[in-house]
């Protein structure tokens, strides 16, 4: 994928991939360090996302450019420069806090959910997939884990949601994004709120040792930064708390994330750096703390095992894919009546009618939404009702797709405006009787 991202990206240094994913959805994840070509030495990061449709999003993080590269389906290249202030010291007025050790144990595998809320001035200064961009900033902190020693806690994302109200990178703003999303956990069965905001006087803000975040949409290095404070770190050690939580900086001039976040680590004493330790264990172990904090994090919602999808309607109807379905007999089915078909048949036509319930954003009521579904299995095959389980196409891939639709002119009489929610369905395979899969779909969708 480093190719698509070319000279633009990359800069004079080498890529050195360290993950690559691929999501249920057909995402492609990639994260990776730039490399000092004479030394040999970390100096940055590139994490690159390849969406369903074949365009590309990429948060660039080098010495001498952050920024974020958009690359449509067609190969047109939009690259959106960002001010190093904002990334390097996100949150430069946040104060230590005092605090007890930061938890028990030290856990070493751990997934944590993350619900991603835009703002809808953020959506505006973006030049591409929101999800893939939201898929982006996770892997930003999940490459500095990996890099950290700590490849066994992730972020995930689980939802994508739209709200009109222009919540500022701010204290308030951080306050009302945590009392609007913290009670959807019932409905996305996530761990952390994540916040993109497009009005920032600063790169970022965080709740230290809770669960939610506020991020300029403008300032892609920040996220890694503030979710940092999630776990519990603080910034550079001073000497006035004599703890382990913060960030570390060499004397070579490496900054650790919670430190000047100019390298993609979090401090760790057991790393090291162009000859030096990336951390201190008295002062300066945000390894350790990420350790501590794992089980808290991952665990303010049981976790859901099976597939989750996400659709964001202003995109245009790009199918989504579940990997993995061998069978043509692969089939998609509400959980309710009232929703839609919970019975597979043999034949449908394409556009199955469906009544999910959505929250309307500008008022917090909960609206029928009239939405269609159909699917298929791969590109060669045609479209059938979401709930069929025939047919007859013959150069099928290993994988299922469903696409989903909804539009002003389905509901008439609905205010405009965003609609959240969640479509639960099960994925159903009429070749392995009694086999179905629970599927949770992030509905964002604006009529």
């Amino acid at each position: 994928m480093v190719a698509r991202a070319g000279k633009e990206a990359v800069g004079i240094y080498d890529y050195a991939l360290v993950h690559s994913q691929r999501t249920t959805q057909g995402y492609t994840v990639e994260g990776g360090n730039l490399i000092d070509r004479n030394k040999q030495l970390v100096k940055g990061s590139l994490v690159m996302v390849l969406d369903p449709a074949g365009a590309f999003t990429a948060i660039i993080d080098r010495p001498d450019e952050v920024g974020v590269l958009y690359v449509d389906a067609k190969g047109k290249r939009i690259l959106k420069q960002s001010p190093a202030d904002m990334n390097r010291s996100p949150d430069p007025d946040a104060k230590p806090e005092r605090a007890e050790a930061i938890g028990s144990g030290q856990q070493q595998v751990a997934t944590v959910d993350a619900l991603v809320l835009f703002t809808a001035k953020a959506l505006s200064k973006l030049e591409g997939d929101p999800v893939a961009y939201a898929l982006a900033e996770l892997e930003t902190a999940n490459l500095g884990l990996r890099n950290s020693e700590l490849p066994g806690i992730q972020l995930r994302l689980v939802g994508i949601t739209v709200t009109d109200t222009d919540h500022v990178v701010d204290a308030a703003g951080l306050n009302a994004i945590r009392d609007l999303m913290t009670p959807l956990r019932e409905d996305y069965f996530h761990d952390i709120n994540v916040a993109f905001s497009g009005t920032l006087f600063q790169g970022g803000l965080a709740h230290v040792r809770q669960w939610s975040s506020i991020n300029g949409v403008e300032a892609p290095l920040a996220f890694r930064h503030e979710v940092g404070h999630n776990a519990g770190g603080q910034h550079c050690y001073t000497g006035e708390l004599e703890y382990y939580f913060h960030g570390y900086q060499t004397a070579n001039g490496a900054h650790t994330f919670m430190c000047g976040n100019n390298v993609p680590y979090y401090s760790n004493p057991q790393v090291m750096y162009d000859g030096q330790a990336l951390g201190d264990p008295s002062t300066a172990d945000m390894a350790r703390v990420w350790r501590e904090s794992a089980n808290r994090l991952s665990n303010y919602s049981p976790a859901f095992e099976g597939l989750r999808g996400f659709y964001y309607s202003p995109l245009g109807h790009e199918p989504l894919i579940v990997e993995g379905i061998h069978s043509r007999e692969g089939a998609f089915v509400a959980l309710s009546e009232e929703v839609g078909p919970t019975q597979v048949v043999d034949q449908a036509p394409a556009g199955t009618p469906l009544q999910v319930r959505l929250v309307h954003d500008g008022d917090g009521k909960v609206f029928t939404v009239k939405m269609t579904a159909s699917r298929r299995m791969g590109p060669a095959c045609t479209w059938t009702g979401m709930h069929a389980i025939g047919s007859d196409c013959e150069g099928r891939l290993p994988r299922l797709e469903l696409s989903l639709q909804a539009d002003a002119s389905q509901n008439p009489g609905l205010p405009a405006g965003w609609y959240n929610g969640i479509l639960p369905l099960q994925v159903v395979s009429k070749s392995f009787e009694g086999s179905a899969s629970p599927m949770r779909v992030s509905i964002a969708l604006k009529l």
